[in-house]
């Protein structure tokens, strides 16, 4: 595991679930990050919930019963350890975790005691959202313990994203409950992260305005600049606004990673980004944010990267925390709309091999095409619900997902990113748009996402 970021204090991510007169935290920290390696410290038990009462046949031996899974969120899990007997409350417990089928157990930090409702209390934190880890809980007890040992695997969330909650304008100070109602809008669709763009020109009081209702709202956020990404200078990158904003904002709360760049082998950089460039310019950000993971989304460019051995333009580890492959293929280049369902299957199936053997630490999550052009101005066009659900169903099939399990699925996009553009680009949230959204809704169900009303 990797590196998180101790200065953290989650929000409402920061969940309490009440059990009897216990609690168990779902103790948040920051995504993995490359080249990085996780500090492990054992915590003493804590007692709460006071002094439990000897049971009718004074039995003093311990006997563990199944662990409970109390809940997941993306990068935590609670799991209950029920027990009988111990009427004399002397029996202590220690936790440890590990993905599953992984080869070393790591002690899970946080280990609490609630002898009134017999039962230890185990928050894990730092995980890899949608994946399975395998907890194991032992047990001491002077006077006996039958069995010593007890286990189960939990599973965590998906992210579910969207981009463009609001427009670059929006986000803004002055505009929070704008931002607050296309927030819930999002949630009530599964969402648990947006991906937000800031308006080059804007202010430390316009993003914290954004995030602080993201926050009080329990949705994390992935900030960036789409219309003002790092440029090469000949010698590094020249960061630009990204700068200050990280060093103003990367602790906050709601950030969960820095979206860093889009399509970073493409013309639209003058193709000054090389695949060493694109590392230096990862070192570059994290030493500006250390604790907060980087996001690069690519196009087809991992693809061609490896159908091109020994070009500029492969990729690498150390490039991204979070590498975002793209699933844009509703296109119309003029005889017709189609789908181009044998480009996403090729694309897909070789990145995410790819990323998975150059950088295994790496999350790997995809977009979604849900936004096309209103006029015909673009080769993009709105898929149907039909589309969307077919889609979906190959971004998630079992053939793509052995090639490199999604980690992240972001809907792409909910408005589009800048207000004059709305009329003339359908998206996710235009109220036209209500076949969309239900299969968005219905795969957040499907992936056991919890709706927020």
């Amino acid at each position: 595991m990797k590196q998180t970021n101790p200065n953290r204090a989650k929000f409402v991510k920061l969940t309490g679930i009440a059990l009897g007169l216990g609690l168990i935290l779902f103790l948040n920290s920051t995504l993995p990050t490359a080249g990085a390696t996780e500090n492990y410290t054992l915590y003493l038990p804590i007692t709460i919930g006071g002094v439990g009462q000897p049971g009718p046949d004074g039995d003093e031996d311990t006997i563990p019963l199944a662990l409970e899974e109390a809940g997941t969120t993306i990068e935590g899990a609670a799991v209950i350890s029920p027990y009988t007997g111990d009427d004399n409350q002397n029996n202590q417990a220690v936790a440890f975790y590990r993905p599953a089928g992984g080869a070393e157990w790591l002690p899970i930090q946080e280990v609490t005691v609630d002898y009134t409702n017999r039962q230890w209390n185990i928050g894990l934190a730092g995980l890899l959202p949608d994946t399975d880890y395998e907890v194991e809980v032992r047990y001491q007890d002077a006077d006996g313990v039958t069995p010593p040992i007890v286990s189960t695997t939990v599973h965590t969330q998906i992210i579910y994203s969207t981009f463009f909650p609001v427009s670059t304008e929006v986000a803004a100070a002055g505009h929070e409950e704008e931002i607050r109602d296309a927030l819930q809008a999002v949630q009530a669709l599964g969402i648990n992260l947006v991906i937000q763009s800031f308006a080059e020109d804007s202010t430390e009081a316009d993003w914290q305005a954004f995030l602080d209702v993201a926050a009080e709202e329990g949705l994390w956020v992935i900030p960036g600049f789409q219309d003002a990404p790092p440029v090469w200078n000949g010698t590094d990158f020249d960061l630009g606004v990204n700068e200050p904003f990280l060093q103003a904002m990367s602790d906050h709360p709601a950030v969960y990673a820095y979206w860093l760049i889009d399509e970073p082998f493409h013309e639209k950089h003058n193709w000054t980004i090389t695949a060493e460039r694109l590392q230096l310019l990862y070192q570059q950000a994290r030493a500006v944010a250390p604790n907060l993971p980087m996001a690069v989304q690519f196009s087809r460019e991992i693809m061609r990267g490896e159908q091109n051995p020994g070009d500029t333009y492969d990729f690498r580890d150390g490039m991204c925390d979070i590498c975002v492959i793209s699933a844009l293929e509703f296109r119309d280049f003029g005889d017709g709309p189609q789908f181009y369902s044998d480009v996403l299957i090729e694309n897909h199936t070789i990145s995410r091999a790819v990323i998975r053997r150059e950088a295994p630490q790496a999350q790997i999550w995809t977009t979604a095409q849900v936004f096309g052009d209103a006029h015909g101005n673009s080769s993009y066009y709105m898929p149907s619900p039909a589309e969307v659900q077919a889609m979906t169903d190959l971004l998630l099939s079992p053939e793509l997902q052995a090639a490199g399990q999604l980690n992240g699925i972001v809907w792409q996009q909910w408005t589009s990113p800048h207000l004059q553009q709305a009329p003339g680009q359908f998206t996710l949230g235009d109220v036209s748009m209500s076949g969309q959204r239900e299969v968005v809704t219905e795969t957040a169900v499907d992936l056991d996402l919890p709706l927020v009303p």
